[in-house]
């Protein structure tokens, strides 16, 4: 019985040797900058938003949230033509062109979003631009009746887009917030 247990033992760790003596060797790190580097260039609208959300200490639990890489949290059909549709046509937005989001909702009686989207083509972003009047008209004129203070927020929100990135900004600090979105996509 000893002589099967230290032959055991004796396979077990020649194993580990050469398991470890195996192992990828770590990549270079010219390969690492690199990936570091395109990565930086082309950020996910999460990394975006959650630098936002660090970055102006904003309460996630005031807000719900849509993100293209989560399957449970992605934008629907009906979602997208009743945020982001003309009211008036009843014509749902096309959205085929759209690489990745991240959109933060409030869940309270405030008119504060931000959308941060990628589209597949520079071109594609005057459609989204679009799509968000849309929505901050929408929103302006919900609160109209009752928050005056939440549906002028809502008319001054801040549209805009960089190369394939395209965001909305409905917030007391527009401009603080799309200064860190710019400095994540250039």
């Amino acid at each position: 019985m000893k002589r099967i247990t230290l032959i055991l033992l004796s396979l077990l760790t020649t194993f580990i040797f050469v398991s470890c003596n195996n192992a990828t060797p770590p990549a270079n790190d010219n390969q690492e900058q690199n990936v570091q580097e395109v990565r930086k260039k082309n950020p996910a609208c999460a990394e975006i938003a959650s630098s936002i959300i660090d970055s102006f200490s904003i309460n996630v639990d005031e807000f719900d949230y849509y993100n293209f890489g989560e399957e449970e949290k992605k934008l629907d059909e009906m979602v997208i033509s009743l945020f982001y549709g003309d009211m008036e046509s009843g014509e749902t937005p096309d959205f085929s062109h759209v690489t990745d989001y991240y959109v933060l909702i409030p869940v309270t009686t405030a008119a504060t979003e931000i959308g941060v989207f990628k589209v597949n083509d520079a071109q594609n972003t005057k459609a989204m631009k679009q799509y968000f009047k849309n929505r901050a008209s929408s929103r302006a004129t919900t609160f109209a009746p009752y928050d005056e203070v939440e549906s002028q927020k809502a008319k001054n929100v801040l549209i805009s887009a960089y190369d394939e990135y395209v965001w909305y900004i409905i917030t007391d600090i527009n401009q603080d917030i799309e200064a860190k979105i710019l400095e994540a996509v250039r």
